[in-house]
């Protein structure tokens, strides 16, 4: 066995050799398959994202999905310089003003949901401020919670297997 999967709560974060890099309780995962709005093109073979036009759209629909238990959406991508890239999340029952929209930076996005309505996620969707293409890395929605154990990033120099000798 090389590994084993625990829940926050089992870890002992206070033995572990690395550093903290969060606190992140749950991730679920955006699947590209499900990118079906918009006139935009999507190829699923390379993730890659073709806008033939400033401000088009191509997106996930949810028709009211309740992401009451998560913060945050995150969408990591690369695209042409200088094209501006933005994730737009939209609500049941809000008007367009009431939309969290967020400007990526470093080819990364974090918008948090409003959570006033997060109960009532209608669409999350991508644009860019011309034409041109984006590639998808991950895209995904998170629950970050303060008051559970931290995400640690270990340091393998102090790994210890049996007699073998570990050389990083």
């Amino acid at each position: 066995e090389h590994f084993s999967l625990k829940k926050a709560s089992e870890v002992d974060v206070d033995n572990l050799p690395g550093k903290e890099i969060g606190k992140v309780q749950e991730i679920l995962n955006l699947d590209f398959s499900d990118l079906v709005t918009g006139d935009e093109e999507f190829n699923p073979e390379t993730n890659i994202i073709t806008f033939s036009q400033a401000w088009g759209v191509k997106g996930w629909w949810f028709d009211s999905k309740d992401f009451s238990d998560f913060s945050k959406v995150v969408i990591e991508y690369e695209s042409e310089a200088p094209v501006v890239v933005q994730v737009v999340i939209e609500y049941v029952g809000v008007e367009d003003s009431g939309s969290t929209r967020v400007i990526g930076q470093n080819g990364k996005i974090e918008a948090e949901l409003n959570p006033e309505y997060k109960a009532f996620v209608r669409h999350i969707y991508l644009q860019t401020s011309e034409p041109g293409t984006v590639k998808l890395k991950k895209a995904y929605i998170e629950h970050i919670d303060d008051t559970t154990p931290a995400v640690y990033e270990l340091d393998f120099s102090g790994l210890v297997t049996g007699d073998e000798e570990f050389n990083p």
